[in-house]
């Protein structure tokens, strides 16, 4: 883990997931999605995408990337992806990144995986909504999770994002 750059404030170190927290991939459809089996023309997600590789590398950044940016010079991602994926997610990362350090841990499977890399007091900023335990996650505010109780922190602006990653800087729940 200490290999990894990661966004360190006062010893917390908060992790930042990629699609729906940096990288807007639901962008593709009009409106952010109600369930997390989101299906854009008839297709799954998932298989949208595969059949559409260039919205990896033309998605637009979420409304909350400009907040990461400025405020993480270093910072890791923590992402479920496809390996066929990997490449074009590279080649946005280094579009959207120029003045960051950014380094990215693939994970095999998403969901709990991810909170291996958090030691304790560390933090995720996350869209998913089916973690077991919210106590380390900061969350995203979607449609498809506000059935999730207890996050760390929920938020809906950039502004809000700021504060509750300083928060966790300051100790603050």
């Amino acid at each position: 883990m200490d290999s990894h750059a990661v966004f360190d404030v006062g010893g917390v170190v908060i992790f930042f997931d990629l699609d729906g927290v940096i990288r807007d991939l639901c962008g593709v459809s009009e409106n952010p999605p109600d369930d997390w089996a989101l299906r854009i023309v008839g297709l799954p997600f998932s298989q949208y995408i595969d059949e559409n590789l260039s919205v990896l590398t033309e998605a637009r950044p979420t409304k909350y990337y400009e907040a990461i940016a400025a405020h993480s010079r270093e910072l890791t991602i923590i992402s479920h992806q496809r390996e066929h994926w990997r490449a074009l997610t590279s080649e946005w990362l280094a579009r959207h990144f120029k003045e960051n350090e950014v380094t990215v841990i693939y994970t095999p499977r998403g969901g709990d995986c991810k909170m291996e890399f958090l030691k304790e007091g560390d933090f995720i900023v996350e869209d998913y909504p089916f973690f077991s335990d919210y106590s380390r996650v900061i969350l995203i505010d979607y449609p498809y999770n506000r059935h999730n109780r207890l996050p760390a922190a929920r938020v809906t602006s950039p502004a809000e994002l700021t504060r509750a990653m300083e928060g966790r800087r300051n100790n603050i729940q």
